[in-house]
């Protein structure tokens, strides 16, 4: 009864590992996908529809397109053993066709064509894409987890799960070196021909024990390994020029190039690899790092003091100073300064102080203080100091002040500067001029008690803006010998906080000079303080009308003035004379407008 027992219990186990074994497989087959689908096919001079379909039904997809962006009728002869939906695509389009996955469909569609390409050195050059897999040369097994880079600007991408990166170039040379590197595998090297689009398939070769004797596939030959030497190959670069094939497999190993770092507590340099890290300085982190002219290292944990330039591949924490500027791959945390400038590629968290200019390319937190200038490309959050512009082209919340102007695409918070301008704001720009894409900006057409015919200019925020006004006014006086126009112009800023969506309170301050044909060379000031109403009975049109407080300021000494009030006449509440020879007159008037926008 007991070994009955204890068979059955055996069966039952076996039961249900088998049911989780094929529920794993289940599970997995329904997570791949679509685009990482494995098939095998063939076609034989077959329309590129008919292959589609066959590729369709094979591999159990649905392709979504319509017949102007591909060529339908072309035919196709190729042959595919154990290639995935997107290698087949990548062969049967050349890049000429882009596709995405969007449910159980692959979306097809065409790529426009690349703008032609310029000697010009002032226009951008064209963006270069590169994508593809990263196969073990020896099992052809795809490599999750491998590292590429470009040599030159650092642009990096790492393989997914199935072994495909997709990487764009946005500066590409004439030969672009894309290193690529794993753990226990040999490091490599592909140099690819300036173009917009390609396709690579790169194989990295496992790293062999030299004390096992084995033979090794390298370069689709044999190199045999012993316990005294290697025997490969000689490097063989190979390069993709334009308008050839998309699908090549070029490799290059190179030595020196590691996956792993090493930590150590400090290091000392002169100059960049003639220090006590010598060679191993690109891949070694420090918590203290002291740079007589300059250092390159993997990264620094505590510390780096450079007496001109300190280079950091990694992430940098605490304290970074140098004479004349930081670089940093990643990102910066804590206390960074420099007397030209500091630049971040993975942003901020802390205080960054520079003479020139700081710059963030990831997103921050904190504070940057610069000589000219500070240009956040991501979120940020904190505040821009700077002696004369500042640049926030993602998100910000807090506050801009330069003199001269401020950026912001996005801001919650404040700008204070001569100029500022910003496509979203929710907060307050204080400013000379202020311009808000998405904000306050009103033309004004509008007649008060001494000026019949004033346009204004008002631009900002509802909480704040500010107004350029131009009157005119022309002379009425019959006993007047000169007929000549009087004009104003002035400046002001103002509020206007929300009643009802159709309602607002306006409460404006404003200065104006008033002239009689030529400009009048004497403080000749009519100054308003305006309190009123706006309605909004249409869509982008307004009316204004309310009360004003004046206060009119002339020079005694001056015997130029003319009479303002020619037509009407208020009933003056104070005059006062001050003792640095100035006459002010007050009263009370009115104010009415029409605004549009």
């Amino acid at each position: 009864m007991k070994s009955r027992l204890k068979e059955m219990a055996v069966r039952s186990k076996f039961c249900l590992t088998l049911l989780a074994v094929c529920y794993t497989l289940g599970v997995n087959a329904q997570n791949v996908p679509l685009l990482e689908k494995t098939i095998t096919i063939e076609f034989h001079e077959e329309p590129v529809e008919k292959a589609l379909k066959k590729i369709a039904k094979e591999a159990k997809i649905t392709f979504s397109y319509t017949s102007s962006d591909i060529d339908i009728e072309q035919n196709v002869t190729a042959s595919y053993k154990l290639k995935t939906v997107r290698e087949i695509l990548e062969q049967l389009f050349k890049g000429k066709v882009s596709f995405k996955e969007k449910g159980k469909y692959i979306i097809l569609a065409k790529v426009p064509p690349a703008p032609e390409k310029t000697s010009s050195a002032v226009l951008p050059k064209n963006p270069f894409f590169i994508n593809g897999y990263v196969l073990n040369s020896v099992t052809g097994e795809k490599i999750s987890g491998v590292s590429l880079y470009d040599t030159r600007t650092f642009t990096a991408a790492v393989t997914n799960e199935f072994g495909y990166f997709n990487m764009m170039l946005k500066d590409p040379q004439e030969e672009n070196r894309i290193a690529i590197s794993r753990k226990n595998y040999t490091d490599t090297l592909i140099v690819l021909k300036e173009d917009t689009y390609v396709f690579v398939n790169v194989k990295l070769s496992p790293e062999i024990k030299p004390e096992v004797p084995r033979a090794v596939v390298h370069y689709d030959s044999v190199a045999t390994v012993t316990q005294d030497n290697v025997v490969t190959p000689p490097p063989v670069v190979e390069t993709i020029p334009e308008d050839t094939a998309r699908t090549i497999e070029p490799v290059w190993n190179t030595k020196g190039m590691r996956d792993t770092l090493q930590y150590r507590k400090g290091q000392v340099s002169f100059i960049p690899f003639v220090g006590t890290n010598a060679k191993e300085s690109a891949r070694t982190i420090n918590d203290f790092s002291f740079n007589v002219l300059g250092g390159y290292s993997a990264g620094t944990k505590v510390m780096e003091v450079g007496g001109l330039f300190n280079i950091d591949l990694l992430d940098v924490s605490y304290v970074q100073i140098a004479g004349l500027m930081n670089f940093n791959e990643g990102r910066m945390r804590g206390f960074q300064t420099a007397g030209l400038f500091n630049t971040n590629r993975k942003g901020m968290k802390g205080l960054q102080v520079a003479g020139i200019v700081n710059v963030n390319n990831g997103r921050s937190y904190g504070a940057q203080v610069a000589g000219i200038a500070n240009i956040q490309t991501k979120q940020f959050k904190g505040a821009q100091i700077s002696g004369i512009a500042n640049v926030s082209k993602r998100r910000m919340k807090g506050i801009q002040i330069a003199p001269i102007a401020n950026y912001a695409s996005n801001l919650k918070g404040m700008q204070i500067g001569l100029v500022n301008v910003a496509d979203t704001l929710r907060g307050v720009p204080i400013g000379f001029v202020s311009y808000v894409r998405n904000g306050y900006h009103k033309l004004e057409i509008s007649a008060d008690e001494i000026f019949y015919t004033n346009i204004a200019f008002r631009t900002g925020t509802h909480k704040f803006y500010n107004i350029f006004t131009f009157g005119i006014k022309p002379e009425s006086d019959p006993n007047d010998t000169d007929r000549s126009t009087e004009w104003t112009f002035g400046y002001g800023f103002g509020t206007a906080p929300q009643i009802f969506d159709w309602l607002y309170w306006n409460f404006d301050l404003t200065c104006n000079q008033l002239n009689k044909g030529e400009f009048t060379k004497a403080i000749n000031l009519l100054n308003k303080a305006y309190l009123g109403l706006e309605v909004q009975p249409f869509d982008r049109i307004g009316i204004a009308f309310g009360i004003t407080l004046n206060g009119y300021l002339t020079k005694n000494s001056y015997d130029g003035y003319y009479d303002i009030f020619t037509d009407y006449r208020p009933e003056i509440i104070k005059e006062h004379n001050y003792n640095n020879n100035t006459h002010l007159t007050m009263w009370w008037g009115f104010k009415g407008a029409i605004r549009f926008f």
